[in-house]
């Protein structure tokens, strides 16, 4: 984790949600697996050609 005085580390858009059953986690643990596997192809990605 990056230490920057004066900054917020807390993410715009960011939510929360609650849990409520077992399907529920299983799609949140799935997304939180599969996340930096899709940001590598994001457009937004700053190694994406589409950056440069």
């Amino acid at each position: 984790m990056q230490r920057s005085p004066g900054h917020s580390i807390w993410q715009r858009n960011d939510y929360e949600h609650i849990m409520r059953s077992e399907v529920s986690l299983g799609r949140i643990r799935q997304y939180i697996y599969d996340n930096p596997l899709v940001w590598q192809q994001d457009q937004l990605h700053p190694s994406n050609p589409s950056q440069r």
